[in-house]
């Protein structure tokens, strides 16, 4: 008998104890050594022990924006600071600028951020209501005045001794500014756990993005800063796991689509901004329904129509007030000196837009913006450019760092 012809390379299964050949892994090798449980195993010790690490770096440089950053300098921060004294002394949500006459409504009902539901300013004013008997009251806040121009254009308002940082006062808001803190922890676990969740061979890369969101100036100094939109982002990442976890699953239970309703409920009430979360769990709704019929989407489709139920109260509040479900022309009527003139729309997004866009992700603190330094831009423009790269490359053609390098 003649021998049997050898198999190409890479045909068939290779012999125990062989070597395997040179050269990068194809995709079932690159699935296979994920799936080895030590090195499974290995891998999870050190997102847990890397993620920690993250949460206390976050906690150190957010910690480190809320004592540091003067009083108001914040985003449009004493508006939203005015907005929860409103709801704590047990007046209604405001109506937007320039409707109070209209109305028949005092102005001193107007308020510039009138346009966000009230669910991030009431729980800032039952905070401060459990914990401060007296309330809120603006009187005892210092009176800045502006100073535009001054200071480089870093600060807008003055600020001296009549707020040291053991005032009272100032004691208030930085516990409301830790309530903001508290959610920005909540959305590093969130993104560590959807990392997970999308690359489950790996769980180091939920870990890294973290550390990435944690390392962007404008989002730990926005973490530790009064922001309506803290508490949409927490719940948007949030309906995003789960979101992630019906898809990969299959299916979407009851306990899951009760939770993501409420989430998209809790994101809705916050900022407009959440509305990004209903065509995603519609999407997600489909796509359980063409692969498992209804009793698979059935939860999802629930959780859809039950959060626009939760919703609804604003929906129709706006509807009385302004005509419409959004309030969206009376926003752009309060804001109309902030509108691009016709015909310039094309050299504001290939001019200004990139460049306010990129220095606000990387600085950009305080409503005037401290200026980035030239190596944090390079840097970071680096940084971007390896992902977008690592993202280009096959799965099994990327490198495979272990430990701390894959960290740094």
């Amino acid at each position: 008998m003649g021998a049997s012809p050898r198999p190409p390379l890479g045909a068939g299964p290779s012999a125990p104890g062989a070597a395997s050949p040179p050269g990068p892994k194809g995709p079932a090798q690159a699935s296979a050594a994920e799936a080895d449980p030590a090195c499974l195993a290995r891998r999870r010790r050190e997102a847990r022990f890397g993620l920690a690490l993250v949460l206390l770096l976050y906690l150190a440089l957010g910690l480190g924006w809320l004592l540091r950053l003067p009083a108001l300098e914040g985003p449009d921060e004493p508006a939203h600071l005015s907005y929860a004294i409103r709801l704590a002394d047990g007046l209604p949500p405001p109506v937007m600028l320039g409707q109070a006459e209209r109305l028949g409504l005092d102005p001193f009902h107007e308020h510039p951020l009138a346009h966000h539901p009230p669910l991030y300013y009431g729980l800032l004013a039952g905070v401060e209501r459990l914990l401060f008997r007296d309330g809120l009251r603006p009187s005892p806040w210092p009176q800045p005045q502006p100073v535009r121009g001054e200071l480089r254009g870093e600060l807008i308002w003055s600020h001296g001794a009549d707020e040291p940082l053991a005032s009272a006062e100032q004691r208030r808001l930085g516990l409301l500014r830790g309530l903001s803190l508290l959610m920005g922890l909540g959305v590093l676990l969130a993104t560590a756990r959807l990392g997970h969740r999308l690359v489950p061979g790996d769980p180091r890369v939920g870990t890294l993005a973290a550390l990435l969101l944690t390392l962007l100036p404008s989002w730990s100094s926005a973490q530790a800063l009064l922001d309506n939109g803290n508490l949409a982002s927490l719940a948007c990442a949030w309906a995003l796991v789960l979101l992630a976890a019906g898809l990969s699953e299959g299916r979407c239970g009851p306990r899951r689509a009760a939770a993501l309703g409420l989430l998209v409920a809790v994101g809705l009430w916050s900022k407009l901004t959440s509305l990004i979360l209903l065509p995603l769990l519609g999407f997600v709704s489909v796509v359980l329904l063409r692969r498992g019929g209804w009793r698979a989407a059935g939860p999802a489709l629930a959780a859809l129509g039950l959060s626009l139920l939760a919703w609804s109260p604003w929906l129709l509040r706006n509807r009385e007030l302004y005509g419409e479900w959004l309030g969206s022309r009376a926003h752009e009527a309060a804001y109309a000196l902030s509108r691009l003139p016709p015909g310039t729309l094309g050299d504001y997004l290939w001019s200004v837009w990139p460049q306010a866009t990129f220095g606000l992700l990387l600085g950009g603190i305080g409503s005037s913006g401290v200026p980035v330094p030239t190596p944090l831009s390079i840097g970071w423009l680096v940084v971007f450019a390896g992902a977008l790269l690592g993202l280009l490359a096959p799965p099994w053609r990327r490198p495979r760092a272990t430990g701390l390098l894959l960290l740094l």
